[in-house]
């Protein structure tokens, strides 16, 4: 399926619609640290499908992060929801690059536009499902992570999408720490 044979390929999810069309997501990598200790940079790809197998959409990409799925409703239009990854500090040494859950992301695409033709057109931009604030710009933050989401769609597009996780979403810092690189005054 995917266009790169060079890259790390894991956690494919699929979906077919009620007439036989298909999408594909799945994680990809080029990082080793990413597979073998959960760490580095990933992003979530995507590709389409006809009831023949012909490919509708090429690959492309859905952002950032890990662990997708996807689901169609009667209109073959598709939501793919995403774990949302950021690099910053760990928590305890302050200095060390960690990798931490940026929150559940989900978009909703069209697989074919009013005229019948084949699209891939975002019909519903990048949200969270799982925050106070749906502003995707808004730097929430959460007191715990937030991951494994699970989305589905009824025929006319009405949305259901789960997560694991604990804590409510907040847009106020949980976490506070004196840092020692920064002088206080």
């Amino acid at each position: 399926v995917s266009a790169v044979d060079s890259s790390y390929h894991i956690e494919p999810s699929v979906a077919m619609s009620h007439d036989g069309n298909a999408v594909i997501t799945w994680t990809t990598s080029d990082d080793p640290d990413f597979v073998l200790n959960g760490n580095g940079a990933a992003a979530v790809l995507a590709k389409a499908f006809d009831s023949d197998g012909a490919v509708l959409l090429n690959q492309f990409s859905v952002g950032g992060g890990g662990s997708s799925t996807v689901t169609f409703d009667g209109d073959n239009n598709f939501l793919i929801t995403r774990s949302g990854f950021g690099v910053g500090f760990d928590p305890v040494d302050r200095v060390s690059p960690a990798l931490f859950m940026t929150g559940v992301r989900a978009l909703m695409y069209e697989l074919f536009d009013a005229q019948g033709n084949v699209s891939g057109s975002v019909i519903r931009n990048e949200f969270r499902p799982n925050s106070s604030e749906f502003d995707t710009s808004v730097p929430a933050l959460w007191p715990g992570p937030e991951y494994q989401s699970d989305g589905a769609l009824d025929a006319d597009g009405d949305m259901v999408v789960t997560f694991e996780g604990y804590g409510p979403a907040v847009t106020e810092a949980v976490f506070t720490w004196a840092d020692p690189r920064v002088q206080q005054v």
